[in-house]
């Protein structure tokens, strides 16, 4: 979060992290832990608006993930359209090419954070909040 924050002040996003100050431990590779997280949340800045929110917090337990930890990314921008949300974990699938580009998207990022998610065994979900906005909430095991 911290290597971020220069990102968000400058695309004027309020980034917060809301986790507890202790919370169970995952076994996994530390570094590609903070590729999973600093892609999700450039993502959240990048893709939200000027003005809005990007929120780091836990997700609720889950009956379809026990024994899983959960930590969700939630932005406060406009969305993306449904149809698009079933591929945007795939390699350099763009909703629009044009405005990626512009923000230096290549399209790699929420796939880079899937594949870590899965390699350690756990999940990587995206769906669209009815007040607006993406959650990405990712899943790991407990160690």
């Amino acid at each position: 979060v911290d290597i971020l924050r220069p990102v968000a002040r400058a695309a004027e996003v309020s980034l917060q992290i809301r986790m507890p100050a202790v919370a169970p431990t995952v076994l996994a590779d530390r570094e590609e832990l903070g590729q999973l997280f600093q892609n999700l949340i450039e993502n959240a800045i990048k893709y939200g608006s000027s003005g809005t929110e990007v929120m780091v917090r836990p997700a609720a337990p889950s009956e379809a993930y026990p024994g899983m930890i959960g930590v969700a990314v939630v932005d406060t921008g406009p969305g993306i359209e449904l149809e698009h949300i079933p591929r945007l974990t795939e390699r350099f699938y763009r909703v629009s090419v044009a405005n990626s580009r512009e923000r230096g998207g290549t399209g790699l990022g929420l796939a880079i954070a899937r594949s870590i998610t899965r390699s350690h065994g756990g999940e990587l979900t995206l769906k669209n909040l009815p007040q607006g906005g993406l959650r990405a909430e990712m899943t790991l095991p407990v160690a």
